[in-house]
């Protein structure tokens, strides 16, 4: 979902609500639901009511609140603790080499669709808080206000076609050193319309840009970095991997597919790359040189993308080999430690609810009617950087209340539906990507 904001000085109480809400979030996070404090309360409590029975003593209502909080606070604690330990390979500490941010050109941060939205946003924050090189690569002119960031480098790209994708990657990686050991799948677009009003050629080019150009940018990118023993995949997703939605079936359908990619992808780093130099390179690297390819379509241009076509062409076998640089036992590269190399690949996925970027200028009119609240391109910016920075895996929701969007996968239909009900208001618009002899033909 990606546009530039178009709020005024003055904040509004939506953006002033998704400003406080996280404070109230870590108010609570950090007293009533902190099994510290509610079990130090319990405890003197407790004592209290023990040795100085001739005092006022807490009342049962009160102690049993204490309770209550000290439980559902132990087991929140444990499951975030538990959720960490999984996502990262079920490791305590990062395996591999060090993350070194601040030391000025030792990570690359590649961020897809960087001109504008939440890519954008992002390459401001790193470029405020890091020392590293940062790639933008967009099909987009690089805007006025990233052409005097230090240490950035921009690459046109077309994600519509796997040739552009390769020959703009093997610029990448002959130009900027280090290889990218932080690779953020931003890119997306989005036009709200019918599943009938939707033509061929636009659903060819959103699953080209939205899906197939992070299995391409993966196939290129990540030999390299389990090489190095090195590396952050980060997905932007959306809430919509959850749930279909009325009026963008393609967008969701894009979502979930890359839900499904991430999740695959974290099951391969935890047991499939256990060799760098064997295992890693030939699969990842070598042998995807005849999987790319498929003809693209004719879809009109569409904010962050352009008009899907070409032929894919084959991957060089070479780009993503890195063949025997430290085998099974990792010595020969820094922070190697025997353990399996995918172990030392984080990998994110970012869910964010609606915000005010171009991805969703065909409906933005829709959500203002339905009341329904819009996130700014800072606030999941800001959360995926973080997420970056933090060294570790992470599933993250934006708002963060929305951690419980899995959940719809699990309900009854008659609350799934009644809940996709509501939402629709959100998306009651429609455009047409249709072609003229495609309109004839549904009419016939």
């Amino acid at each position: 979902m990606a546009a530039r904001s178009t709020s005024t000085s003055t904040p509004s109480l939506g953006s002033l609500h998704h400003q406080l809400l996280p404070s109230y979030r870590t108010v609570v996070d950090h007293t009533l639901l902190s099994p510290v404090v509610t079990g130090a309360l319990l405890f003197l409590a407790n004592r209290r009511n023990h040795n100085n029975r001739s005092r006022i003593v807490p009342s049962i209502a009160a102690v049993r609140i204490l309770k209550i909080l000290f439980t559902v606070g132990l087991v929140t604690q444990v499951n975030r603790f538990l959720n960490r330990l999984a996502l990262n390979h079920w490791h305590l500490r990062k395996q591999g080499a060090p993350w070194e941010f601040q030391t000025e050109g030792k990570e690359t941060i590649v961020v897809t669709g960087g001109c504008s939205g939440f890519g954008k946003a992002m390459v401001k924050m790193f470029a405020a808080t890091t020392k590293a090189n940062l790639v933008v690569l967009d099909i987009q002119e690089l805007p006025a206000d990233l052409e005097n960031i230090p240490r950035l480098h921009y690459f046109p790209i077309d994600l519509t076609k796997p040739e552009s994708i390769i020959a703009t990657t093997t610029r990448l990686l002959e130009t900027v050193t280090p290889p990218p050991t932080v690779l953020i799948n931003n890119a997306g677009i989005a036009q709200a319309h019918t599943l009938l009003e939707t033509s061929d050629a636009f659903l060819d080019k959103i699953f080209r840009v939205n899906v197939l150009s992070h299995f391409t940018l993966l196939r290129l990118l990540l030999p390299e970095m389990l090489a190095r023993r090195k590396g952050h995949i980060v997905t932007l997703a959306s809430m919509a991997s959850y749930t279909g939605l009325a009026s963008l079936a393609d967008y969701a359908a894009t979502k979930a597919a890359v839900l499904g990619l991430h999740e695959s992808l974290v099951q391969e780093l935890t047991h499939r790359y256990s060799h760098v130099g064997s295992n890693a390179g030939s699969n990842a690297g070598g042998s995807s040189g005849s999987n790319a390819g498929g003809t693209g379509g004719n879809g009109g241009d569409t904010p962050g993308g352009s008009n899907a076509g070409g032929n894919g062409g084959d991957f060089p076998g070479g780009t993503g080999g890195p063949g025997g640089t430290g085998g099974g036992n990792g010595g020969d590269t820094p922070g190697g430690n025997g353990d399996n190399p995918g172990h030392s690949i984080q990998a994110s996925i970012i869910h964010p609810m609606w915000a005010r970027t171009a991805l969703i200028g065909s409906w933005e009119s829709a959500l203002t009617q339905s009341g329904t609240p819009v996130l700014t391109a800072e606030d999941v910016a800001g959360r995926a950087v973080d997420q970056v920075l933090s060294g570790r895996s992470g599933s993250v929701y934006v708002p963060a209340k929305m951690c419980i969007g899995p959940l719809l996968r699990c309900l009854p239909d008659w609350l799934a539906i009644w809940i996709r009900d509501g939402v629709q208001k959100a998306t009651a618009t429609t455009t047409t990507t249709a072609t003229t002899e495609e309109k004839k033909a549904l009419s016939s």
